[in-house]
Order: structure tokens, then C-alpha cells, then sequence
């Protein structure tokens, strides 16, 4: 077993890295690099450490039947988010060339690059701090998919507090094609927003809309009405998302943003402590989502509880395969800077009871065996 830490935050020129810790080092033995611990080195774009420093803050990652590491996704500082697959990787090859699930070079000269790069409508580079959160996709082809949802913000330096750089909300398809949308390969596996469909944020309503579009990853034949994926832009000047990604069920996602406050003089508090939005969003197709501003001010980490006897209360009737529909209703609890007050309310379903059945003709033959 290993502990994986995510470091390489505010260099300039350094390559930020995921350390992969053995928790089973002898005690008083020496860390050795190759041994008992590895370390795995990102690749950085060299002309931007003059105006962009690299680093990365979290990672989030998918596990075998083994409990193993199978992939991880991560985000860096320059808004590149990475996929790597250590599934049939010895260690000794545990570096970006043999890891990266993407590729651009060949099998001499392996050329790493990112899965995609997150920028605003005008180009400039959006910082990921947030750990991706990952959501199961449908079958295709037999592979097994996963929604891959992450925001961007940064809220690590003294300039964050009054940066009013527009952030995102992201949701890539990743269905395990390791091929670029364009060919040659560009900077990223997906080449940008002009292959996600684009949602769009009613202030009043307080109600994400994004219009209906099929799912598709990569682009064939030249094929652009399929998408890999969605995204809006978050509504207030500066917002952010720097905490982590919860998984409600039934597609949903929820999360909260944090809005800096005005910053005051030094040795003293700021009549303007900040506030956020509490999101509530439909992974699958954008449709539903929404979110409610902060009432206690600068926000933590989403937190949703289930009330058990709610929810054994809210089975449908079991229908002629026995199968029934469970509904749960989940409340948030709001943690603030300001104190805490009773959030958001979601609704999320869930099949129980016979989801499937099959006949066997030969039972006896076969208990006989």
C-alpha cells in the first residue's frame, strides 16, 4: 500500500509532483527514492514560469478490485488536468512518460500531455485546487465510462483575496479513448471549450440551463455535434471553488464556492468577511442544476446528511418485477465563517428491491456438480 501526496505548490520553475509513500517502510529506516517511495514529476510549459507559477494541490483516484490504484486525475496551478494509469505499470516505470494515459509522441519519444486545459472565454489559464470528482458513466462499447467534474479557483496567496478572474465548472466525458479530438494532437486530449456545450446562469432564478446535446469523446470523422462534456462559468466576479466535490447519487453533484470579501488594513477584520454559493448540479446533462447563496458568510466543504426514517418512508410500491424506487432526501448543513444554518434540501432516487432475475432450468444438475 502507498500514501499519495500531491506538492510542487508556488514554484516558479519547478515541476510540481505526486509522491507515492510505502506505508509498510520499517520504522527508523531511511526513505529511498525507487524503494519505498516514488515520485512522479509533471510536465510544465517553460514560458509561462515568468508569469504562471506551476504547483499542484489535489488529486482524486480510482481503485481495482484489489483496493489498488488503477487511475488518478489530477489538477495543477495552469489549469491542466491530468489522467494517469498505473493499471499493469511495474513501479519502476512510475514516471509521466509510461503513466500518462495520453500520449502525443511515440513509443521511443513519449510526449505526456493533459486531458484538458481549463480557460476562460478569453484564453487566460484557470488555477485547479479542488480534488476532480469522479462520476460513473454508461457502458460503451463495452468499456466502462466515468463523468470526470472539477472546478477551478485558487484561494492560496494574498492576491486571491482580490482576484476577480472568472472561474468554471467542468464535466468531461472520459470513456477511455486515449485519442485527441484533433489530429495532430494539439495541447490537450479535448481542445477546448468548442467541445463542450456551453451552459449558461440566470442570476434572478438562481437556475444553471444547458442546452440538450449527446455525448461523445472524440470528435470522428470530423463529427463536432457530439461533445465531451459541459460547463458554465460561475456568476460573481472572483468566485471559486476550493473544496471538495460531493457525490449525492442519481447523477447529482454538490459543492460550495467561496466569494472573497473586501480585504481590510492590516491588524484589522474586513466589515466584508466574503460569501459563496451552495451548487447543486446534474452531472448527465446540466439540466436541474442550480444553487443558493451563503447566509453565513465565507463557505467550507459541502455537508448533506440523510435522515433513515425519511428515507424508509419514501419506497414506491414494489411493481410485478420487484423492483421499487426509493426516493432520498438529503439536507445540507451550511458552514460559515459566520456560523451554521440549515442549507439546501436534494432529491435523488435509487432502484431497490429484485433488480434482476434469471431462470436456471438445471438447478439440480448443478447443486449435484
Amino acid at each position: 500500500n502507498h500514501l499519495a501526496d500531491a506538492t510542487g505548490m508556488f514554484r516558479s520553475a519547478g515541476a510540481p509532483a505526486l509522491f507515492l509513500l510505502a506505508l509498510d517502510k520499517p520504522a527508523g529506516s531511511a526513505w529511498a527514492l525507487g524503494t519505498n517511495y516514488y515520485k512522479v514529476s509533471f510536465p510544465i510549459d517553460a514560458t509561462l514560469n515568468a508569469t504562471l507559477p506551476s504547483g499542484m494541490a489535489n488529486f482524486s483516484a480510482l481503485y481495482g478490485p484489489q483496493g489498488e490504484v488503477t487511475e488518478v486525475y489530477a489538477g495543477d496551478l495552469r489549469g491542466n488536468l491530468w489522467k494517469l494509469r498505473f493499471a499493469d505499470v511495474v513501479p519502476a516505470d512510475w514516471n509521466m512518460d509510461k503513466l500518462s494515459y495520453f500520449n502525443k509522441g511515440s513509443a521511443g519519444s513519449p510526449l505526456p500531455y493533459p486531458m484538458y486545459i481549463a480557460k476562460d472565454a478569453t484564453g487566460v489559464r484557470q488555477a485547479i485546487t479542488a480534488a476532480p470528482a469522479l462520476f460513473q458513466g454508461p457502458e460503451m462499447s463495452g468499456l466502462e465510462t466515468f463523468y470526470v467534474v472539477f472546478g477551478t479557483g485558487k484561494f492560496l496567496e494574498s492576491g486571491d483575496n482580490t482576484s476577480t478572474a472568472p472561474n468554471s465548472v467542468y464535466t468531461l466525458l472520459d470513456d477511455g479513448s486515449s485519442t485527441a479530438d484533433n489530429s495532430p494532437a494539439g495541447d490537450a486530449a479535448i481542445s477546448g471549450r468548442a467541445r463542450l456545450r456551453a451552459g449558461t446562469v440566470d442570476t434572478s432564478s438562481k437556475v444553471i440551463s444547458v442546452p440538450a446535446f449527446a455525448w461523445g469523446r472524440p470528435m470522428t470523422n470530423g463529427d463536432t455535434t457530439k461533445r465531451s462534456g459541459w460547463y458554465f462559468d460561475m456568476p460573481v466576479s472572483g468566485e471559486k471553488l476550493v473544496s471538495s466535490i460531493q457525490d449525492l447519487g442519481d447523477s447529482k453533484a454538490a459543492f460550495n464556492s467561496i466569494i472573497p470579501g473586501s480585504a481590510g488594513t492590516a491588524g484589522s477584520c474586513s466589515s466584508n468577511p466574503g460569501s459563496g454559493n451552495q451548487y447543486v448540479i446534474n452531472v448527465l446533462k446540466g439540466e436541474g442544476s442550480k444553487y443558493t447563496p451563503s447566509t453565513v458568510g465565507l463557505l467550507g466543504p459541502a455537508l448533506y446528511l440523510t435522515s433513515e426514517a425519511q428515507t424508509a418512508a419514501s419506497e414506491s410500491p414494489t411493481d410485478s418485477t420487484g423492483r421499487r424506487i426509493r426516493t432520498f432526501t438529503r439536507h445540507s448543513i451550511t458552514i460559515g465563517q459566520d456560523g451554521i444554518a440549515k442549507g439546501t434540501t436534494a432529491t435523488t432516487q435509487q432502484f431497490v428491491g429484485r433488480l434482476s432475475w434469471r431462470q436456471i432450468n438445471n438447478y439440480q444438475e448443478m447443486k449435484n456438480k
